[in-house]
């Protein structure tokens, strides 16, 4: 009786603490979609911008494909699907000579996201 208990504790702790990460990644993400938010990426240089785009968007198929991540209970794998279709939106607009700011801030945003809950 008293192991199942603890076992109890136990799992009521997890829980506060995988909802807890939850509500921080949800109050981060929350800025993403204010509209209040701008990155400071669309005031790049078309080639700085088109690599800086890029490189987010590597990095989140990278985090994205990694096992770890898959297999985490984290919502690491979440953000950094969210940041590799909005990256790849992003270098879509671009590739069609479009700066979409409204989506590279998107991609900026869930980038930062993504590396919070990566670190």
């Amino acid at each position: 009786m008293f192991g199942r208990k603890i076992s109890l504790l136990v799992a009521a702790i997890g829980m506060s603490l995988a909802t807890a990460a939850a509500v921080q990644a949800a109050d981060i993400g929350g800025q993403c979609f204010t509209g209040e938010y701008r990155s400071g990426l669309v005031n790049y240089a078309r080639p700085d911008l088109d690599a800086e785009i890029e490189k987010r968007y590597d990095q989140a198929v990278q985090t994205s494909e990694s096992e770890p991540v898959i297999y985490s209970r984290r919502h690491l794998w979440t953000w950094a699907n969210e940041t590799k279709v909005s990256c790849g939106k992003a270098i879509g607009f671009l590739k069609s000579n479009e700066i979409n700011e409204e989506q590279i801030t998107q991609c900026d945003c869930f980038y930062g996201i993504m590396f919070y809950l990566a670190n």
